[in-house]
Order: C-alpha cells, then structure tokens, then sequence
C-alpha cells in the first residue's frame, strides 16, 4: 500500500512539472513578446506554472486513481492478495514430470491477454513470455519458474511485471496476468487428473 501511495505522489508531481513548466513557459513568453517588465513575466509564469500545473496535476492524478482502483478491485473479486503492488506473483506446488508440467504451463500461458511470444530456455529453465502494449500498459513481461521439491514434486512460480520502468498504473494488467495464468493451469492440471483416473478405471474394468 505504501508504494501504491508513493507511485500516485510521484505521479501528481510529473504531472504538475510537466504541465506547470509548460504552462508558466508560455505565459512568459507571450508577456515579454507583448513588451512586458521582465521581472512581471516571470511572476506571472510561476503563479501560472504553480496553479495550472498542481489543479491539472492533482485532477489527472483523481481521474487515473479511480480508474486504478476500479480495475482492481473489480479483478480481485473479493480477494485482495498483492493486490496494490504494480508487479504481481503467483505460487503453486504439481505432482509429476517436469516436461508435463512445463507443457501444462506454457499452455496456460497462452491464455495471457494480449501475448505476443513464448521462449523457452532448457528442461530445467524456466520460461518467458512477452505481451504488446495497450492503454492499460507498454507491455509486460511474464516469467515461470521451476523449483525441484524432491523427486516428482516441483513449485512454479509465475511473475508479471511491466516491461518499462517508472510506471505509476497499470490498471490490474499484471494481476490479470498472472491469475489468468493460475486459473488456467489449475484447470489444465484438474482435466489432465481427470482423464487420468477415468483410464485407470477403464484399465480396471476391461
């Protein structure tokens, strides 16, 4: 919560330079084209800078907050885990071989709003994924990673991040990446487990 609350602070201050600076350069100018005291036109452009840009700073600030805040708690649904923080992570633990259990991921990972490619290193490395910008962010970048439990027992772990740096919102675009993820793998897994046990019964009966 408290870097959701430093990246909007960081936001209404980009905001008001960006949009103060622009606006109290104009006013200067126009007031020393228009034979001016110097001294008068650089008063003016501050005043203009300080109003315009922290009442335009803080109003766009409002407006992407709200719309921050409303994609994520609609995507939470209830459940609140990681939910305020811009780079977001899943954790489960399969039974199995790894190559299933890599095919099983890079299947879910299909499911990712706008993908835009899937690398693999080797059997024992992990995977990477990319998705292509929209509104809601320049791009993200999704990662899967393996971890050996013992034999048979692996923990994967899938993490979405913007793919710039210095971003203040990304309206949920890395939680719903990685609770696609999750939602899809488990359903994978249950079907596979399914499929599993009605051969074994037809194994038992023939």
């Amino acid at each position: 919560m408290q870097r959701y609350l430093a990246r909007i602070i960081r936001a209404v201050i980009v905001s008001v330079l960006g949009v103060g600076g622009g606006v109290g350069l104009l006013a200067f100018i126009a007031l020393v084209m228009l034979n001016s005291d110097q001294l008068t036109a650089i008063e003016v452009g501050l005043k203009s800078a300080l109003v315009i840009g922290l009442g335009f700073g803080c109003f766009m600030a409002l407006v992407f907050l709200l719309t921050d805040l409303t994609m994520r708690l609609f995507m939470a649904n209830g459940r609140y885990d990681e939910i305020w923080e811009l780079e977001q992570s899943r954790e489960l633990e399969m039974e199995g071989n790894l190559k299933n259990i890599r095919r099983l991921c890079r299947e879910a990972l299909l499911v990712v709003p706008n993908l835009k490619s899937v690398s693999e290193g080797s059997e024992q490395a992990g995977m990477t994924a990319s998705t292509g910008n929209s509104w809601r962010s320049p791009g993200e970048e999704v990662e899967i990673k393996f971890e050996q439990l013992d034999d048979s027992h692996w923990r994967i772990k899938c993490h979405s991040r913007c793919a710039q740096e210095n971003i203040a919102y990304d309206y949920a675009k890395n939680y719903e990446n990685v609770e696609s993820w999750l939602k899809r793998v488990l359903y994978l897994a249950e079907q596979q487990q399914q499929q599993q046990q009605q051969q074994q019964q037809q194994q038992k009966s023939t």
